[in-house]
């Protein structure tokens, strides 16, 4: 095996098991000493991956949005490539059920990603941007659907992504709110 291998197994080690104290003792509860005990490394192995604790944290925390938003861009890719009008069932296929357990999970996560990003400049910094990765992405999607419907856009398209942005955070709000109150 070489070097870069063992460092790209380790790397993901490390991940596995920050991701797996996250789970087990929330945000709050990820200590780098027990995520190296768990990887198998040294706290500085770590700290050179990451920087410090909060890069770690901001890594992990962010892996999901990432992911979905490299799904939404191959889909975008997908769009942009094509010919012919857009049947909307397809776009709206690829969007997550909102009651199911797996969207749940993913608000959940969400939300406590969000609450962390006050006092973790790292994760911040990688939300933001995220955020501008899924806004270019939704536009260029916005502007292939429309041209391949053949359709002229007269209004804003930054402003129409940033105002559904928001509308996301909205039903994130309010699905804490509904925990809240219920217990």
């Amino acid at each position: 095996m070489t070097a870069t291998a063992i460092e790209t197994s380790k790397y993901e080690l490390i991940v596995v098991a920050a991701r797996r104290e996250i789970e087990e003792r929330g945000i709050v509860g990820l200590r780098v000493q027990e995520v190296a005990r768990q990887a198998n490394c040294s706290v500085s192995l770590i700290y050179r991956h990451f920087t410090s604790r909060d890069g770690l944290l901001a890594h992990v925390l962010t892996e999901d949005f990432a992911r979905n938003i490299q799904r939404w861009a191959e889909f975008t890719d997908g769009i942009e490539a094509g010919t012919g009008p857009v049947d909307y069932d397809v776009i709206i296929d690829q969007l997550p059920v909102p009651q199911s357990a797996e969207f749940r999970r993913m608000r959940w996560s969400r939300v406590q990603t969000l609450a962390a990003s006050v006092d973790n400049a790292p994760l911040r910094e990688r939300l933001s941007e995220l955020a501008r990765e899924f806004q270019a992405t939704s536009a260029r999607l916005i502007r292939a659907i429309a041209r391949r419907n053949d359709v002229t856009i007269d209004f804003d398209i930054s402003s129409f992504t940033q105002l559904t942005m928001s509308f996301a955070f909205m039903l994130i709000h309010n699905e804490c709110s509904r925990r809240t109150t219920n217990g």
